[in-house]
């Protein structure tokens, strides 16, 4: 074979690596989805992806779970939810799939009678600085009332002994906080939740709250208790 032969061969290699209007062609990846509906009302839920792609339509809620193995090419897609009876749309949102074998995504209902909300990461929101995590909560514990002052605690020395107010604000039921920073590894962060009317009073707390927190990002439901005396002791869900 000749020199010429071999660069034109060659050629029409790298022609075919490309598409009609010369950009290389994206290879497909594929992710396990992890859909999970924490909801107020009792639904069936259908989850549509983008135009017509049906990822499941029987999601079960509160608290169903449907996992799914879907191949993309673009992260970004155009998710709705829809309640099966009646084909009421509970949701309309764009979700971006994130690097990995699974991508949690849950569907939050923050009341009775509301729209469902996606839990993702925040779009604009400044990573933490280092040695901490970024959190947010949301409570939906029918017994506290509808506002309360919630204290963040952090660890101020090696081992997570000591703890010092780090953080505080107000928060309504069934909105999510804003984030706050809480320490990484085994210095875990407190939270502990007050009257917002003096004196104040301790109503409940949530211990050790990032257990399991993602690298950047992390949202919790606190609404169950491992008590029935105040101050409640909440158990975490890692809804994100």
């Amino acid at each position: 074979m000749t020199h010429r032969s071999f660069a034109f061969l060659l050629i029409l290699f790298l022609a075919g690596a490309c598409s009609k209007k010369g950009e290389p062609v994206v290879q497909s990846k594929f992710t396990n989805l992890s859909l999970r509906a924490i909801t107020v009302d009792p639904f069936t839920l259908k989850v549509v992806a983008d135009e017509n792609t049906t990822l499941t339509a029987s999601l079960a809620a509160p608290g169903g779970t449907s996992n799914i193995t879907v191949e993309y090419y673009d992260p970004e897609h155009r998710f709705r939810v829809y309640n099966i009876f009646g084909n009421e749309l509970l949701l309309d949102t764009i979700v971006r799939y994130k690097p990995g074998f699974v991508n949690g995504i849950t569907f939050f209902q923050p009341a009775a009678g509301a729209k469902l909300l996606w839990i993702g990461p925040p779009p604009n929101e400044p990573l933490a600085k280092e040695g901490y995590l970024k959190l947010s909560i949301v409570y939906n514990l029918n017994p506290l009332p509808d506002s309360v002052r919630v204290v963040v605690e952090n660890s101020i020395t090696s081992g997570g002994q000591n703890y010092a107010p780090t953080d505080s604000f107000t928060l309504k039921k069934g909105e999510f906080s804003r984030y706050f920073e809480g320490r990484s590894g085994d210095r875990k962060a407190n939270v502990r939740f007050y009257s917002t009317t003096l004196p104040r009073r301790v109503l409940a707390e949530a211990t050790s709250l990032h257990y399991s927190a993602n690298p950047d990002f992390s949202v919790y439901l606190l609404g169950s208790t491992s008590n029935a005396s105040i101050p409640y002791s909440f158990i975490p869900v890692k809804v994100y």
